[in-house]
C-alpha cells in the first residue's frame, strides 16, 4: 500500500504521544485520588479539562486556517510539557492545584487533537484510512499494553510517591521527542477564511445530526469511564501493579483486535462489526454491577479488550468519511472537526459535572456506583441506533 512519508511521520507522532499518555494517564487519576483522598476531585480534574478543551480546539482550528496546520501539535505538546512540569513541581501538594492542572491539560488536548484529526484527513485517502486507523490503533494498543504495566511496577518499587515522579518525568521526555518530530511535518502554506456559519449549517443535515448525537452520547460514557474504573479498582486493591496487570491484558487483546479489524475487516461488514463491538463492550460494563473487584475486572478486560476495537475502527472511518463528504474538498474540514468537538464536549462536560456533584454530595456506595454504570452503559449503546442507516 502506498503510504506517504508524512503519513508515516504522523503515525510516529501519535504513537509517541500515545506512549507518553499511556504510561501516565491511568496513574494521573490514581495520583490525584491519593493526594486528595476524594473521588470527586478526580472528576473535578476532568471537568475543568473538558471546559478548556473546547475553546482551545476552536482556537487551534482558527490557527490551522490562518497559519500552519501543524501549529496545534506544537502548542498542544508544549502545554503537555507545562502540565507534567506542574505535576513534578507541586508533587504531593497537587490537591490544591487540581482545577489549574485540569485547565492546562484540557487546553493541551484541544490543540493536539484538533490538529491530529485534521492532519489524519489531509494525509490519508479513502482507500487507506481503514489501514491507517487500524495500524495506528495497533501501535497505540501496544504502547498502552506495555506502558501501564511497567509504570505500575515502577510505582510500587519505590517508596511513597517517588515512582510517580519517574513516570511523569518519562512522559515529559516523550512529549519533547514528539515536538521534534512534529517540526518535520510538511508545512501547509494555504490560508483561508474561517466559515463560522458552516458549524451551524451542517446540523441541518440529518446524517450529521445523528452522527453528532452519537459523539455526544459516546463521549458521555467513554471519557469518564476509564478514570471511574481505574480509581475504583485502586480503592479495592490499593496496588498500582495490579492495575498495570489488567491494563496489559486488556490492551493485548485490543492490539490483536485492532490489527485484525484494520487488516482483514471487510467494508460491507463494518456496520456489523460496530454492532457486535458496541453491544459486547456494554455487556462487559455490566459485569461490574456485583462490584468492582479482580474477578469482574477480568471479565471486563477480556470482553472489552476484544469488542472495543470492533466498534472504534468502523466508527472512526465513518467519522472521517462523513467529514470528507461534507467538507467540499477541504474547504470546510476544520469547521466540521470543530462541530464534532462541540458535540463531544457537550457529552464530556455534562457527564463530568454530574459525577462531581454525585460523588461530592452523596456517599460513595454500591448503589451509587451501580446507577452510574447503568447510565454509562445505556449512553454507550445509543450510537448504534443513531448510525444504523449511515453505512452503505
Amino acid at each position: 500500500m502506498n503510504i506517504s512519508p508524512a503519513t508515516r511521520l504522523l503515525m510516529l507522532i501519535t504513537t509517541l504521544n500515545a506512549s507518553a499518555s499511556s504510561i501516565s494517564s491511568i496513574f494521573i487519576n490514581i495520583y490525584l485520588f491519593k493526594v486528595s483522598n476524594e473521588f470527586y476531585q478526580v472528576f473535578t480534574f476532568h471537568f475543568f479539562s473538558f471546559l478548556s478543551m473546547l475553546p482551545c480546539c476552536v482556537a487551534a482550528g482558527w490557527l490551522s486556517k490562518k497559519t500552519n496546520r501543524k501549529i496545534g501539535l506544537l502548542v498542544g505538546n508544549g502545554l503537555l510539557l507545562l502540565f507534567y512540569s506542574i505535576m513534578l513541581i507541586f508533587g504531593d501538594t497537587m490537591s490544591g492545584w487540581i482545577p489549574l492542572a485540569g485547565l492546562i491539560y484540557g487546553a493541551s488536548q484541544g490543540f493536539y487533537w484538533l490538529s491530529v484529526n485534521v492532519l489524519s484527513i489531509d494525509l490519508t485517502k479513502p482507500e487507506n484510512r481503514d489501514w491507517f486507523n487500524g495500524l495506528s490503533g495497533t501501535f497505540t494498543s501496544i504502547t498502552q499494553m506495555i506502558s501501564p504495566f511497567a509504570a505500575g511496577w515502577i510505582i510500587v518499587a519505590f517508596p511513597g510517591n517517588l515512582g510517580y515522579r519517574y513516570i511523569f518525568g518519562f512522559a515529559l521526555a516523550l512529549f519533547v521527542l514528539s515536538i521534534i518530530c512534529a517540526a518535520f511535518l510538511p508545512s501547509s502554506s494555504k490560508k483561508s477564511p474561517m466559515y463560522w456559519g458552516k458549524i451551524r449549517e451542517i446540523h441541518k443535515s440529518p446524517k450529521w445530526r445523528n452522527l453528532s448525537r452519537s459523539f455526544t452520547t459516546l463521549h458521555f460514557r467513554d471519557d469518564i469511564l476509564a478514570p471511574f474504573v481505574w480509581v475504583s479498582l485502586f480503592i479495592a486493591t490499593q496496588n498500582e501493579s495490579i492495575i498495570g496487570n489488567y491494563s496489559l491484558l486488556m490492551t493485548a487483546l485490543s492490539t490483536v483486535s485492532f490489527f485484525v479489524i484494520g487488516r482483514f475487516g471487510r467494508q460491507e461488514r463494518k456496520r456489523y462489526y460496530m454492532m457486535i463491538g458496541g453491544i459486547g463492550f456494554s455487556a462487559a460494563l455490566l459485569a461490574f454491577i456485583p462490584g468492582i473487584n479482580t474477578e469482574t475486572l477480568l471479565i471486563y478486560a477480556i470482553v472489552g479488550g476484544i469488542c472495543n476495537p470492533m466498534f472504534q475502527v468502523p466508527f472512526s472511518t465513518l467519522l472521517i468519511d462523513t467529514i470528507a463528504e461534507f467538507d467540499e474538498n477541504g474547504k470546510y474540514r476544520i469547521e466540521l472537526v470543530i462541530a464534532r468537538e462541540i458535540a463531544i464536549s457537550l457529552g464530556r462536560i455534562f457527564c463530568a459535572f454530574c459525577l462531581v456533584l454525585l460523588f461530592r454530595y452523596f456517599p460513595v456506595n454500591t448503589s451509587l456506583l451501580n446507577i452510574t454504570l447503568a447510565v454509562l452503559t445505556a449512553a454507550g449503546l445509543l450510537p448504534l441506533i443513531l448510525t444504523r442507516k449511515m453505512f452503505h
